[in-house]
């Protein structure tokens, strides 16, 4: 097995995407996407190096990569929102389920006295 084909099973490995993979190990995408790819030789070393990582950071934690994984996906869903001009705290905090059935219960009240004064308020249908 040659070096390009190491990379790419060591990314594969770890459960990244390209993308995902080199800001890990903050390389150009571009780059890694050369080596991958052939057109460019990947240093010795550096494979070593990545491979080296790797097992220490999941013998540190097992879960790593997945939790990278998610938290890439949370900052980039917070750049959307930015980009939307959608304020980050509102939109990313998860409620709690307690305080998630008061919201509802209120919002229930709401409705009910909105309705019940649209119905006080409803002029009667003219009669021509």
């Amino acid at each position: 097995m040659d070096k390009r084909e190491q990379l790419i099973k060591l990314r594969e490995d770890t459960g990244l995407n390209r993308r995902q993979f080199s800001e890990y190990f903050r390389i150009p995408l571009r780059t890694l996407q050369d080596w991958e790819s052939g057109n460019r030789q990947m240093p010795d070393y550096l494979l070593r190096l990545m491979v080296y990582n790797i097992a220490n950071e999941l013998k540190e934690d097992p879960g790593i990569f997945r939790k990278w994984k998610e938290e890439d996906k949370r900052r980039r869903k917070e750049i959307r929102l930015l980009e939307k001009g959608i304020p980050i705290e509102e939109k990313t905090q998860i409620p709690d389920p307690a305080s998630q059935a008061e919201r509802l219960s209120r919002y229930a009240e709401l409705l009910d006295q909105l309705g019940s004064d649209r119905i006080k308020n409803k002029k009667p249908k003219r009669e021509d």
